[in-house]
Formats: C-alpha cells, sequence, structure tokens
C-alpha cells in the first residue's frame, strides 16, 4: 500500500528543496511488515513527510516499487534535479540508479562511521571522520584525512573505501542546496510517527492523515513568529558567518572577481555566478562568510541574495494547499 497525499506533492514541489530521505521501519503492533517513508526539509530546516508504503519486507524489489511511484507522485522524471539521502539500505541505491539514473544519492555518514567503529574507535578519530564529512572544498578533505591517517592509517583507508561522494560535502553537487550528511530527517519521521506504528494499517495510514493535517496548520502558523524575511536556521547560519566575515580581507580585480583572505587561506568569490571556492554558498544558497565581505567591500546587501528555498514566501507557499477533513467510518464507501 502506497500513500501519497497532495497536499504534501504540491507543497514540496513550489516550496522545498529537491531532497528526499528515505528509510524503512518496522511495524510494532498486530499488523507486521515495513513501513517505507519518504521525507522532505522545510525552509526551515525542519521535516517534511511525503510518502510512505507498507510493505512485507526490506528488499530491492520493494524499494524498486517505492521509487517507481515517488518517481510518479513528485514528477522527478530521470531523477536529474533531486538528492536521496539514506542509511545504505539493502536493494536501495540499485533501485535509485535503475528507476532515477541520473539522481544523485548520498549516504548518510553517522551510518558509515557505525559500521567503521565495529573496527576502530577513540573521540579523537570520529572526529578526524566527521571533519572529513563536513570538508567543503577538496583540499580540506585532504588535509583532514591525512589527519586521520596520521592517528590511524589502516582507518583512514576503511574509511575511504567508502565513495566519497556519497558522504563528503566536497563531493557533493550544489542542486539540493543542502550540504546534510547524515539521514537524521528520516529518523525524525520515524519517530514522529511512532505511536501509529503500534495501530492497525487502516488506523495508522489515517493516524498519520490527521497528524499531517495538523502539521499542515501549525507551520503556517508558525511564520508568523519569524524575525524577517528568512527562517530562523538560515539566519542562524548566515549571522554566524557575518561575524566571521570581519576577520576577512578582500582585494577587487575590477572585474568579477574577488581574492578573500581569512588567516592562512585565500578564497575567490564570484557574486555573479554565486560562487565560492570554499563551497560553502554553493552548497547551501546560504552566503559564506568570503561572500559576504566581499558584498560588503560592493555596498550590497547580502541578506536580499539568499536563495530563494529559505524565504518567508516559500515556506508559506509549501504549506498552503491543506489536507481535505474526512468524515467517520460508517461514511466510507466500502462496495
Amino acid at each position: 500500500m502506497y500513500l501519497c497525499f497532495n497536499a504534501a506533492k504540491v507543497g514540496w514541489k513550489v516550496g522545498c528543496r529537491p531532497l528526499i530521505g528515505v528509510d524503512g521501519t518496522f511495524l510494532k503492533g498486530k499488523a507486521r511488515g515495513i513501513l517505507l517513508t519518504a521525507v522532505g526539509l522545510n525552509a526551515n530546516d525542519l521535516l517534511y513527510p511525503l510518502a510512505f508504503a507498507l510493505v512485507d519486507k526490506e528488499n530491492g524489489v520493494n524499494w524498486t516499487w517505492f521509487i517507481q511511484w515517488l518517481r510518479i507522485s513528485l514528477d522527478l522524471h530521470n531523477g536529474g534535479k533531486v538528492t536521496f539521502m539514506s542509511d545504505m539500505q539493502k536493494g536501495l541505491q540499485h533501485a535509485v540508479i535503475e528507476i532515477l539514473p541520473e539522481a544523485e544519492h548520498r549516504l548518510c555518514a553517522r551510518h558509515i562511521y557505525a559500521n567503521w567503529s565495529k573496527r576502530w574507535r577513540g573521540n579523537e578519530m570520529k572526529k578526524k571522520i566527521f571533519s572529513c564529512a563536513w570538508s567543503t572544498f577538496e583540499e580540506q578533505f585532504k588535509d583532514n584525512l591525512k589527519a586521520l591517517g596520521a592517528l590511524n592509517k589502516e582507518a583512514a583507508e576503511a574509511m575511504v573505501s567508502y565513495p566519497i561522494s556519497t558522504w563528503v560535502r566536497a563531493s557533493f553537487s550544489n542542486r539540493c542546496l543542502s550540504w546534510v550528511v547524515d539521514n537524521n530527517m528520516s529518523e525524525s519521521l520515524n519517530a514522529w510517527i511512532d505511536e501509529y506504528r503500534y495501530l492497525l494499517v487502516i488506523r495508522m495510514f489515517d493516524g498519520i492523515r490527521v497528524k499531517m493535517m495538523e502539521k499542515w496548520a501549525e507551520s503556517e502558523q508558525n511564520v508568523r513568529n519569524w524575525k524577517g524575511n528568512y527562517s530562523p536556521k538560515c539566519l542562524d547560519l548566515f549571522e554566524a558567518n557575518r561575524l566571521l566575515s570581519f576577520t576577512c580581507r578582500v582585494f577587487f580585480n575590477g572585474d568579477e572577481g574577488f581574492e578573500v583572505t581569512e588567516g592562512q587561506d585565500r578564497h575567490t568569490v564570484c557574486l555573479t555566478r554565486k560562487t565560492c571556492t570554499c563551497r560553502a554558498w554553493d552548497l547551501t544558497g546560504i552566503l559564506c562568510q568570503h561572500a559576504i565581505h566581499a558584498m560588503y567591500h560592493c555596498k550590497l546587501e547580502p541578506l536580499t541574495h539568499i536563495s530563494r528555498y529559505y524565504h518567508k514566501d516559500t515556506y508559506i507557499a509549501s504549506y498552503r494547499t491543506k489536507f481535505a477533513p474526512v468524515r467517520g467510518k460508517r461514511f466510507w464507501d466500502t462496495e
């Protein structure tokens, strides 16, 4: 059984970044089976439930079936504009490649670390591993990997046996404007619907529907508490970068290039293309400290150059299509 409500379809297409987290979770009551889930992120980086499917087991056949329906529901075509995030589930990666051959597929860095740490442990190595995952440009990744190798060469070699294009920010594309390296959104969704996983199937799906209906109504009200035109989490990152920008120095080439020095680092910024060689702006759509400093040099307001995906209007658009209330069971047409 597959479900993708129209309000979620429409809202995701008009107001969410093209990032989808997928996962599978067990039912806990008398009903048995696996609930496959798909979830996005809204403009404030909070979960945006998309689709659910009940299957007998988690395998390649069922993942292929689920991805096929998801492709139809969200008009994903060949996947050229979408990024998937998963926990290395059996058969899932092959299903995505088969159904959406042009999609980007990331793997949860925390899940990779959990597998890796069965053999190697230590807080220092853990810090180095996540420093590798959070590296936004290639040189930074190489430096962090070298530091990990200095602690344990064999452990570093084991980490790069996992394709770095799937768990290191430096290798991510900028198509979804998100630099997430973990699948927390799927785990948050599983926790969000946990109480319904004890129910029989129809009651479970109806409970999820009501919970989503309430979430859509509440989310549209929450925007009234925003201070400004961009989401609070977006502004938190922007403000942190703005403070860092005060330590930078900028040199303009007279055309469209800026050379921005930050401590021992030096990056180049192109405002017209909205890029920086640190790639933080490219990956998130939120200006890095180097781009902010270049903007101030040109007497421009950097806040107005944040991606539209974080804007209040985009957030509202993602919740504008509402869930229709449904009458009780006695009114259902079962013939």
